[in-house]
């Protein structure tokens, strides 16, 4: 198992000396300790070889269009009004996932949320391989078929 670099975000608390670090190191599989915040950023496309974050991820309104490599995530993860398109190789969010006004149309590999999951004004056409969500799914009505939906709480906005 290869390890990974663990490096407290509150270090660089700026994504730009972090990819500067990283680049200096050979771009290594790496893991975010610590709340990142990247809303607002337009100038990030994807997240390179980030594979963990332990704390909250925020990256509302941000330019990011695939999380990538990024499979886990400790507390909440917000792409409210992003540009993401894909969640990559997401399995796991501890807190709740906001992915309200976002191009997604899959959840792909995403297995696991532990709070709520707003899916409102997305064009939303599959929830992939969830398995669990804590709290309740947050949905426009008929966006998703019916027979999707059946283990888990809905919320209709």
């Amino acid at each position: 198992m290869e390890k990974l670099l663990k490096i407290p975000y509150a270090v660089f608390n700026d994504w730009d000396q972090l990819q500067q670090f990283l680049e200096r190191r050979g771009n290594p599989r790496y893991e975010l300790v610590g709340d990142v915040d990247l809303s607002y950023k337009k100038d990030i496309f994807d997240l390179g070889n980030l594979v963990r974050v332990d704390g909250d991820f925020i990256a509302y309104r941000s330019s990011i269009q695939s999380l990538g490599n990024l499979q886990y995530v400790s507390g909440a993860l917000n792409l409210y009004k992003s540009s993401i398109q894909s969640l990559g190789s997401l399995e796991y969010v501890g807190g709740y996932l906001d992915l309200k006004s976002t191009p997604i149309e899959s959840l792909g590999n995403l297995q696991y949320v532990g709070g709520y999951l707003d899916l409102v004004a997305t064009p939303i056409e599959s929830l992939g391989n969830l398995e669990h969500v804590g709290g309740e799914i947050i949905l426009s009505r008929n966006q998703i078929p019916e027979e999707q939906l059946t283990k888990f709480k809905i919320y209709y906005w």
